[in-house]
């Protein structure tokens, strides 16, 4: 049986990364929801706190889990906020581009869960 990722993830990446190995998947997106997802109420109380030093390096760390989750808009949309984190002077200067972020991961990360769960589901069927 081969696996099918959900048409919300950058189907081409996750096939470049995991060539349809679903078990392999199943761990580095539950390593995504146990690191990177927890990591992001950190993220918002760096920026809320106005460390940008500490805001980057933790937009650096969590930028690649994206990638490797088939959310590679939004690991683009980080990309730019890491540049962007770079040249400011205060965390306000990237309040925009933040909260871009902010209102996208919501529903990206739901997806990445709901994949989880499929990848789960799939795992548990007999070979």
């Amino acid at each position: 049986m081969n696996y099918r990722f959900s048409d919300q993830l950058d189907l081409a990446k996750l096939q470049e990364f995991y060539d349809g190995d679903p078990r392999l998947a199943s761990g580095v997106f539950e390593a995504f929801v146990q690191e990177t997802v927890t990591a992001l109420p950190d993220l918002d109380q760096l920026y809320l706190s106005g460390d940008l030093a500490e805001f980057k390096r933790l937009v650096h760390k969590i930028k690649p889990g994206f990638l490797y989750v088939g959310l590679t808009a939004l690991y683009g949309k980080l990309s730019d906020l890491e540049i962007l984190c770079e040249k400011a002077n205060d965390v306000t200067d990237v309040a925009g581009p933040f909260k871009d972020v902010q209102g996208r991961l919501g529903e990206e990360i739901t997806w990445v869960e709901n994949e989880l769960k499929k990848l789960k589901e799939f795992e548990a069927l007999p070979s």
